[in-house]
């Protein structure tokens, strides 16, 4: 039993950290950024440098979990929590959240200065993909 727990728990894993190695980082094809280190796109998500125009997933999809958990070092709740913060002090505002795909990509399409994440299958001519370095 306790094998059959482990194997399942590593299997779990294994599963969501390939699926976080699967989101992509998008800009507005116009952009001329093509790497971004990882540190800049915390600051970027969690409102502390600006000059962009961030966009989320609602945190109910598996590519926002696996984003804030890969790049934010937060979960869900931890996150909510942080906006919740953030608001009630007048600091950083919030990115705009969409509960597609197809929204997100069309909002990075649409501003110069957007940037998202998405599931790397969902890339499509109308955004640019960009690196992210350590």
């Amino acid at each position: 039993m306790k094998k059959i727990t482990l194997i399942l728990i590593f299997s779990f894993l294994l599963s969501q950290s390939l699926f976080a190695a699967d989101i992509v980082i998008i800009v507005n094809k116009k952009n001329r950024l093509n790497s971004i280190s990882a540190s800049e796109l915390k600051l970027i998500f969690l409102g502390k440098k600006t000059g962009y125009k961030p966009v989320d997933l609602r945190s109910s999809k598996p590519a926002a979990k696996a984003f804030a958990s890969k790049y934010l070092d937060k979960s869900p709740r931890q996150l909510k929590e942080y906006w919740l913060g953030e608001s009630l002090r007048g600091r950083a505002k919030k990115p705009k959240t969409y509960g597609s795909v197809s929204r997100v990509k069309e909002y990075v399409s649409d501003n110069v200065k957007g940037i998202g994440y998405i599931p790397k299958s969902d890339v499509d001519s109308s955004v640019k993909v960009i690196r992210v370095t350590r």
